[in-house]
């Protein structure tokens, strides 16, 4: 009897072995299913046209650009921007084919539920399996016959818990091409659709890995709102979104949406409050390529200043699959605020120069004219008019940024993004020497009202006007310099003052490690921004100063 027991366990064994080495052999083939993440496409990263705003009240600046006003104190600028490479986390990975990024490519969180459907070559069901991330090793193994070309499809809702079945047409004669899904609650429950399909060669391995990355089915958005340049903060508003659908009818074969209902409007979620900016979280978009959908604020709070009229962002159009970040960013109106300063671009800047005494600080005249700095001191070295300053001519000049801009980084670039007023800023208290960044912006919020250039004359000079309000101008009178006369390199002798009537020419704080400063400089066909590095002299010569508000 022993003899027998051990017969038999031995047979066990001999039967165990040839039925696996059957499988090797040629009969079936085991499936391995890797899931590698998921991703939302990536269009244009160069031309951005895939989102759009096409009727904001306000002027369009680009396809994806606009802005608006939201009461007498605020505007408000609007940016739908794809989410790309800038929006990564450290676990993503990115690809990219000439100006195109196709694949950024995210985890898929653990316990996340997903099924895999196997079709043979003739578009007849054959199998299917339900997987949890990162318990996929408790699901059975499918076998297959070798020798044949199978299509693969792998779909998800982002779900711990739900996990819609597949749909046939005829559950009698079930094929790929009458299959669907049905989704509920996409929009009230942010349901995230996603989907793989694989059409594989002739399968003749004893194992056959599929590595599936799903893609993102419905479009995603996440809100962005910053009040920074107001100075306040905001508290958590009441918004909404509409279009945006709850139900959807998924063709398994393709991927398409064959149907969507039952519009809804949902509440958006910001998970912060009382910040100077609030980001929502992402919420799915149930939605028809180029579907003009609308965000609206009904509710928003600055500092004390309550909106209680609608905020409308409407004409948003998305692209299914790919996610977004819509911007939007409070900036103070454009106004004259007294007689002293002026807001344009949400920057307050002073209406004359360091120096000038005019009482109409619109008007062209000898009033408007300051006084002359060399770059980095914080008392001038000749008055408005010409004759003697608050101090001597140094004729080594300063180099140290530190002078006029108190950010301590090696960095030109850091410590134009991020200035504070220096240890000799000539400006008064609360105001200090802007930086080359700062005039940019100046100039992209305003136009030319008018010039008015002739040699030698204090009548001269530019007006610009906010491109926001015409009531709002500045004047920069065409001050000329007092040159320096010398080599390539200190000391150098102070000399008399040129092109006073002929050009504008205002220093920023900006200087970098190669002695390289910036002053705005206009005449009577031109005004930008220049960087001087002609030699070291720049530095020690002396031009007017103005002002901008920041400590």
């Amino acid at each position: 009897m022993k003899k027998l027991l051990i017969l038999f366990i031995l047979l066990s064994i001999i039967l165990t072995a040839c039925s696996k080495k059957e499988v090797n052999n040629g009969k079936s083939v085991a499936l391995k299913l890797n899931l590698r993440g998921s991703t939302f496409e990536e269009q244009n990263i160069n031309s951005k046209k895939t989102a759009n705003i096409s009727a904001v009240g306000g002027a369009d600046y680009s396809p994806n650009k606009s802005s608006m006003s939201i009461n007498n104190e605020y505007y408000m600028d609007i940016e739908l921007q794809e989410d790309n490479t800038d929006k990564l986390t450290n676990n993503s990975i990115i690809r990219k084919d000439g100006n195109f990024a196709v694949l950024v490519n995210r985890p898929v969180p653990n316990e996340v539920r997903y099924k895999m459907t196997v079709f043979n070559a003739d578009g007849t069901y054959n199998t299917e399996r339900n997987y949890i991330v990162g318990s996929e090793g408790t699901t059975a193994e499918i076998l297959l016959d070798r020798g044949n070309r199978y299509t693969f499809i792998v779909y998800s809702v982002g779900s711990e818990t739900v996990l819609p079945d597949i749909t046939f047409a005829n559950p009698a004669n079930r094929t790929l091409e009458t299959a669907t899904v049905a989704v509920t609650n996409v929009a009230t429950s942010n349901i995230d659709l996603m989907y793989y399909k694989w059409d594989s060669p002739i399968i003749d391995v004893p194992q056959y890995e599929i590595n599936a990355t799903l893609k993102h089915v419905f479009s995603r958005l996440t809100v962005s709102i910053d009040a920074t340049a107001t100075g306040y903060t905001l508290e958590r508003p009441s918004s909404s979104f509409s279009q945006n659908y709850n139900n959807a009818v998924l063709k398994l074969s393709d991927a398409s949406i064959l149907s969507r209902t039952t519009a809804v409007t949902p509440n958006i979620n910001y998970p912060s409050t009382n910040q100077s900016t609030l980001v929502s979280s992402p919420f799915i978009i149930n939605a028809a390529n180029n579907t003009n959908s609308t965000l609206t604020i009904s509710s928003l709070k600055i500092g004390e200043i309550s909106n209680s009229n609608p905020i409308v962002v409407s004409g948003l159009r998305v692209v299914p699959g790919t996610s977004y970040t819509l911007k939007l960013t409070v900036v103070p109106e454009d106004a004259i605020l007294n007689n002293n300063t002026v807001r344009i671009g949400g920057q307050v800047w002073r209406r004359l120069n360091v120096g000038a005494t005019s009482a109409t600080p619109e008007n062209y005249g000898q009033a408007t004219f300051g006084a002359y700095y060399q770059h980095g001191f914080g008392s001038s070295v000749r008055s408005p008019t010409g004759g003697a300053g608050q101090r001597e001519f140094d004729p080594n000049g300063r180099t140290a940024p530190i002078n006029w801009n108190g950010n301590t980084s090696t960095n030109a670039a850091t410590r134009e993004a991020n200035p504070s007023r220096g240890t000799n800023d000539p400006c008064p208290v609360g105001f200090r020497v802007p930086t080359l960044n700062e005039y940019n912006i100046l100039l992209a919020n305003t136009v030319v009202f008018d010039r008015s250039f002739t040699a030698n004359s204090y009548n001269t000079g530019i007006r610009l006007v906010s491109k926001r309000n015409t009531a709002v101008r500045i004047l920069f009178p065409a001050g000329g310099l007092f040159n320096a006369a010398g080599g390539t390199a200190p000391p150098y002798a102070l000399t008399s003052r040129q092109l006073l009537g002929a050009q504008v020419m205002i220093w920023s704080s900006y200087i970098n490690t190669n002695n390289r400063s910036a002053n705005y400089f206009a005449t009577n066909t031109s005004h930008r921004m220049v960087e001087n590095e002609d030699n070291r002299s720049w530095v020690v010569r002396a031009l007017q100063v103005r002002c901008i508000q920041g400590n």
